[in-house]
């Protein structure tokens, strides 16, 4: 896998993650984004670091602004660290638009 197909898979499965949050979420709430560090993770989900990388990158990109993290600590080591977003709509749509082209998958707007 080519460096730039691994990044677009991270991408992908982040933006999916956000997508689903943004559901389920109140309009007038913060979406609330997990990235664990130890325990179960899903076969499908990049690293951790990759994760965290990719939420800053979409920032980066003002597809997402980070408007809160809270981090978890264990006594040696963070176990989780949330992430409170606010979708930049327009921005945030182009990209899941582009990604969902490129993964062909039904289109759906938020």
């Amino acid at each position: 896998m080519t460096p730039e197909n691994k990044i677009d898979s991270e991408t992908w499965y982040v933006l999916q993650k956000i997508k689903e949050e943004y559901l389920r979420t109140k309009t007038s709430e913060p979406i609330k984004y997990e990235v664990k560090f130890y325990g179960y993770q899903e076969p499908s989900a990049p690293k951790s670091e990759n994760e965290v990388k990719t939420l800053e990158k979409l920032e980066d990109v003002g597809a997402i602004k980070i408007i809160k993290k809270e981090e978890v600590p264990s006594e040696y080591y963070f176990e989780t660290i949330f992430y409170y977003l606010k979708i930049i709509k327009e921005k945030f749509n182009e990209l899941y638009t582009k990604f969902q082209k490129k993964y062909d998958i039904k289109y759906q707007r938020l």
